[in-house]
């Protein structure tokens, strides 16, 4: 068994079964966390999975200092003169709440500020690979990104981008184009009014229609229209884009 830590501070705990996966800290863990910040005592500790680059950067974004964090993945088991535990909700199932909106929103700026002085933006019209990722590929992206070049289109590999690049990189965007996945979860830093068109396996997957809808986000999606069989799971299945149907959108929202 490991050590007991014990703190004489009172301590915030922000941990949670799926804390390490982008998605799930960002929508379920944070905004609780964010929320909470501004009325506890200076001396309140944070317990919170420090062991992922975007976990240490949001909170860095956030002004939690150092000094403050317990890393929960160091430090696993703790007593505490005063322990403060917020309820853990997952977002299937259920709309992300506005509050959580509106406090992962106030990021952006100290996002924009974290950024060199001089640095480029991505452009307003965003399309996210997954081609570095295990699943959920595009498998005919170089045709599905020939025609969506002409009109504007970036492409942006989030992996490659710190997490103050890709907050301010949806924050600037009017369009986004992606196939599902974890990284989709800074579509709460964009505007609402953007349009964000979700390209899914065969399956049903809702966490970024309940993530759209309070955000204000104009939302649409396409289906693919063919699957590898390499997976057990349909919903991790790469996806072979009807790039018919995405001419006909793009020559309807943008001309020939």
């Amino acid at each position: 068994m490991p050590r007991i830590a014990h703190y004489d501070q009172p301590v915030l705990t922000m941990t949670a079964s799926n804390q390490k996966l982008y998605f799930h800290w960002l929508i379920d863990c944070l905004p609780r966390l964010l929320r909470l910040l501004k009325g506890l005592d200076p001396e309140t500790l944070i317990y919170a999975d420090q062991s992922r680059p975007f976990q240490r950067e949001s909170l860095a974004l956030a002004g939690v200092p150092a000094d403050r964090i317990i890393d929960a993945s160091r430090i696993p088991i703790l007593t505490a003169r005063r322990l403060i535990v917020p309820c853990h909700q997952f977002t299937r199932g259920s709309l992300l709440p506005e509050w959580a909106v509106g406090v992962l929103r106030d990021l952006v700026a100290p996002a924009r500020a974290a950024l060199p002085a001089g640095a480029r933006g991505h452009g307003s019209r965003l399309y996210i690979s997954r081609g570095d990722a295990a699943h959920r590929r595009v498998l005919n992206e170089d045709e599905l990104f020939a025609l969506l070049s002409p009109h504007g289109f970036t492409l942006l590999q989030l992996s490659h981008l710190s997490l103050a690049e890709q907050i301010v990189a949806f924050a600037d965007a009017e369009i986004v184009v992606a196939p599902n996945g974890g990284g989709l979860a800074n579509l709460v830093f964009s505007r609402p009014g953007t349009r964000f068109i979700e390209l899914l396996p065969r399956s049903n997957i809702d966490a970024l229609r309940v993530l759209c809808a309070p955000a204000g986000l104009d939302f649409g999606y396409l289906k693919s229209v063919a699957c590898n069989e390499d997976t057990a799971w349909e919903s991790l299945a790469d996806l072979v884009v009807d790039t018919g149907l995405v001419a006909e959108f793009l020559e309807r929202s943008y001309g020939p």
